[in-house]
């Protein structure tokens, strides 16, 4: 959890070094950069909080990449793409992608995840 910090770092320096075994990733309110296709590198994955960086990126990275994902917290970062590549993320429990550039329909999300309890999306 490095959240609230000055560290400002490409995330793909901290994926390399850890990425086959990493569960857990804070680094909310940092000054990190990057791209998110990065996560690919991180299968087992199950959390995640990018919000307020520079970090940007597809988010159909996690579609095919990070089965255990359950939370997904990726607001205020420079993330794009259309929310319908999350309906195979099916752990998913909370999903925040409000103020990205991210776009989709999200009642065909919620029918697709319906034990995620939170989807927030830009414009909702």
């Amino acid at each position: 959890n490095l959240s609230q910090t000055e560290l400002q770092v490409d995330i793909r320096e901290i994926v390399d070094s850890v990425g086959s075994t990493l569960k857990f990733l804070n680094l909310s309110e940092t000054g990190c950069t990057g791209d998110i296709k990065i996560m690919a590198m991180a299968p087992k994955l199950e959390h995640i909080n990018l919000s307020k960086t520079r970090i940007g990126g597809d988010i159909s990275v996690f579609s095919k990449n990070t089965p255990n994902m359950q939370y997904l917290e990726l607001s205020f970062s420079g993330v794009r793409g259309y929310v319908d590549e999350l309906v195979h993320c099916t752990g998913l429990m909370y999903i925040n992608l409000s103020q990205t550039r991210c776009m989709g329909d999200k009642k065909k999300l919620t029918a697709a995840l319906p034990d995620c309890k939170s989807i927030i999306l830009p414009g909702s």
